[in-house]
C-alpha cells in the first residue's frame, strides 16, 4: 500500500513452510502503473531485513522464469545470486518454459549493507 494516497501498488511475500531449516522463497508483483519507480526495490530490500533479523533466516531464495528481465534485474541488485536455470521446468500455458532460481544469504545481505 502507497503510504502517501493508500492504494495498493502490489504484493510481495515470503514463503516458509519449515522454519527449522532457516529459509524462505521471496515473491512478488507490482501493477504496471507502479513498475520504474523503486517500489519493489524498496519492498524486496524490507522484506530480506524482516526475515533475516526479525526471523531468522539464513537463507533467503526466489525463482524467476527467463522471460522477466525485470523481476532478474531487481533481484540482482537487492544482491540475489543466480545459482541455477532449471530448464522447461514449470508448465505455463501449455508450454514449458525455464526458471532462474536465486538466493542471497544472511552473511551476503550483512556484509552489503556494513558497505
Amino acid at each position: 500500500e502507497m503510504l502517501d494516497t493508500g492504494q495498493v501498488a502490489g504484493v510481495i511475500g515470503m514463503h516458509y513452510p519449515t522454519l527449522d531449516r532457516h529459509k524462505a522463497e521471496i515473491g512478488f508483483w507490482l501493477l504496471p502503473h507502479y513498475v520504474g519507480k523503486g517500489i519493489a526495490t524498496e519492498a524486496a530490500l524490507a522484506a530480506l531485513a524482516y526475515g533475516f533479523y526479525k526471523l531468522g533466516l539464513i537463507r533467503i531464495e526466489a525463482t524467476v522464469e527467463t522471460e522477466n528481465v525485470s523481476s532478474i534485474a531487481l533481484l540482482r541488485k537487492i544482491g540475489m545470486v543466480h545459482e541455477v536455470t532449471l530448464r522447461k521446468y514449470e508448465n505455463n500455458h501449455s508450454q514449458l518454459i525455464d526458471l532462474m532460481h536465486f538466493s542471497i544469504l544472511r552473511d551476503e545481505w550483512e556484509r552489503r549493507i556494513l558497505e
